[in-house]
């Protein structure tokens, strides 16, 4: 338990800061911006696979109006079952463009797991590639396997256009995602969260971490982690790119540090056991590239903020918040971290959060 010195030392301040932000957008619409601002841009970087803003937007229609004739409808829940990938960005936004909510189904989960999720959703659709498919205790008609012949046969045969309003009004208060709870105090629990909550809280990050074209923000956490949300699209609302790693890779400080420096990333999210391990290396003074480094998910220790301080010239930033706040509610400077500190501060809220 923390002692009255330590809690009024997390509690920085809960005063709320009101801005506005467009809260009748959904967080698709914000991605079609930047489509039609600088659609030869590069949208994201998977590997050798690389997108433009046009391209990725043109797919993820294509599939949005494949899923509509396949019934899906505002609210409707779509489970997404892919590793990183290319098909996973080409999913997720096909199914928000299309009026659902994504559910993530995270490959490596255990059996058990799985099929709690697609039990207690009752999902129509599951979007997935052949392989992952196997695992999957649903009936043929409910996958749509993104690298099946048929399916890339049958996509193409749709327009690439966004969907406006042909079919229905997209409205702010839909749902965006729901992602289920690790399960730590019983069973897993679905989380539903809108799109106005994720817009304002994307919109916030931009503009108090001054995100735009020119970065370069890492994609490696699990869909399963809500923190993923933030990876996907903070380069896709503010013009930058998505450089996505590898599966697995998120568990290797090496290849992290590696791919940090091959792509130039300028934004990254650790949690701070994975910043610890790429500390003990010293592997961040490679990593000039970095700009902005976000932690969350866990307690940031301070003596993991002198030594990431060491270590880089990027500024660290904690967050903080739980998965039914839409990603964080708080947020912290560590560069304002003193020895009067026995932890590291939670931070005050973000706008339009109390």
């Amino acid at each position: 338990m923390l002692s009255e010195a330590e809690l009024q030392s997390l509690l920085v301040g809960f005063n709320q800061t009101t801005k506005d932000y467009p809260s009748d957008t959904c967080i698709h619409q914000l991605f079609e911006q930047q489509v039609a601002q600088n659609p030869d841009a590069i949208a994201l970087v998977f590997e050798e696979q690389t997108l433009t803003y046009k391209q990725l937007n043109q797919q993820a229609n294509q599939l949005a109006h494949y899923l509509i004739e396949q019934g899906v409808k505002p609210n409707s829940l779509v489970g997404l079952c892919l590793d990183r990938s290319v098909e996973m960005m080409v999913g997720l936004l096909g199914i928000l463009k299309a009026g659902g909510a994504y559910v993530p189904l995270d490959p490596s989960y255990p059996q058990a797991r799985l099929e709690y999720v697609l039990q207690d959703t009752q999902l129509d659709r599951v979007i997935t590639v052949t392989q992952v498919s196997k695992r999957l205790a649903i009936s043929e008609e409910r996958r749509i396997c993104l690298d099946d012949d048929r399916v890339k046969s049958l996509l193409g045969r749709y327009g690439v256009n966004n969907l406006e309003s042909q079919y229905f009004a997209h409205r702010s208060d839909q749902l965006a995602y729901v992602i289920y709870t690790s399960g730590s105090t019983g069973q897993p629990k679905g989380v539903m969260i809108e799109h106005n909550a994720l817009v304002n809280h994307m919109v916030w990050m931009c503009r108090e971490y001054h995100l735009s074209c020119h970065d370069r923000i890492l994609q490696k956490a699990p869909l399963s982690f809500d923190v993923s949300v933030s990876e996907c699209m903070l380069p896709l609302v503010s013009g930058g790119a998505l450089i996505i790693a590898k599966p697995d890779g998120h568990k290797d400080p090496w290849y992290l540090s590696q791919l940090i420096q091959a792509q130039k990333v300028t934004v990254v999210y650790f949690v701070p056991s994975m910043l610890s391990s790429l500390l003990s290396i010293e592997a961040l003074m490679q990593c000039s590239s970095l700009r902005v480094v976000f932690c969350g998910g866990e307690a940031l220790l301070p003596q993991q903020v002198a030594d990431f301080t060491r270590q880089s010239q990027a500024s660290l930033h904690n967050l903080y918040g739980p998965t039914e706040a839409a990603i964080e509610i708080s947020h912290w400077d560590c560069a304002q971290l003193n020895a009067d500190k026995p932890c590291v501060p939670i931070g005050r809220p973000i706008d339009n959060v109390q």
